[in-house]
C-alpha cells in the first residue's frame, strides 16, 4: 500500500533516500512542513525539488506557505485548515493559482490569514478546533486526550476571525463576492 510521508524536520530522512521510495513507489506522496521564517528561501525544499517530482510533494501546513509553495516552488497543492471554514473559497484559492490569476489567488489568501495567523500564533490544532466550534458550523466537543485547551482570552479573537470567514464563504458560495473574487 503506497504511504504518504510527513516530513516535519530536515533530519527525518534525507532527501536520497526519499526520491528513491517515491520511485520505487513506495511513497505515493510527501507532505511537506518544514516551517521557515520566509518559505520562499527553503533550500531543503529546494533540494527535494532536485530528487521528487512537484507533482509528488503537498504543502502540510495550511495556506499560509500555500502561494509561495505553489508558485514559486510547483508544489501540487496543500493541506488546508482554515478550508474547514471556508471549502469553497479554499478550492477558489486553488483555482485561481493554477490558472495564474495572481490578483484573485491573492484576495483569497488574504481572507484566510487572520485564522491562519491564530492558528500559528496560538496553535494550529486548537485554534481550527474552537474555530469550527466558535462559528456555529459544529459542536466539536472536548479536544482528545493530551492536547490542552485554548486559554479562554483567546476565544473572542479566534470567533472573530472564524465568523469572518464564514460570512465571506457565504457570501462567495451565493455569489455575493465582498472581496472581488472572481474565481
Amino acid at each position: 500500500m503506497p504511504l504518504t510521508l510527513y516530513i516535519k524536520s530536515e533530519d527525518y530522512v534525507e532527501v536520497e533516500t526519499l526520491a528513491r521510495l517515491v520511485e520505487r513507489g513506495t511513497l505515493l506522496a510527501v507532505k511537506y512542513a518544514i516551517v521557515r521564517k520566509n518559505p520562499a528561501d527553503d533550500p531543503y525544499l529546494r533540494l527535494l525539488l532536485e530528487h521528487v517530482p512537484a507533482g509528488k510533494i503537498v504543502s502540510g501546513m495550511g495556506e499560509r506557505p500555500a502561494l509561495v509553495h505553489m508558485r514559486q516552488f510547483g508544489l501540487a497543492a496543500w493541506t488546508t485548515g482554515s478550508g474547514c471554514i471556508a471549502p469553497r473559497m479554499v478550492t477558489g484559492l486553488l483555482h485561481a493559482v493554477r490558472s495564474g490569476d495572481s490578483d484573485a489567488a491573492q484576495r483569497f489568501y488574504d481572507a484566510f490569514l487572520p485564522l491562519e495567523t491564530l492558528r500559528e500564533d496560538i496553535s494550529l490544532i486548537r485554534v481550527l478546533h474552537d474555530a469550527v466550534t466558535l462559528s456555529q458550523l459544529a459542536d466539536m466537543g472536548p479536544l482528545l486526550p493530551l492536547l490542552s485547551s485554548t486559554p479562554p482570552e483567546h476565544y473572542a479573537k479566534i470567533a472573530e476571525a472564524a465568523r469572518t470567514l464564514l460570512a465571506l464563504e457565504r457570501d462567495y458560495a451565493r455569489g455575493s463576492q465582498p472581496l472581488n473574487l472572481s474565481t
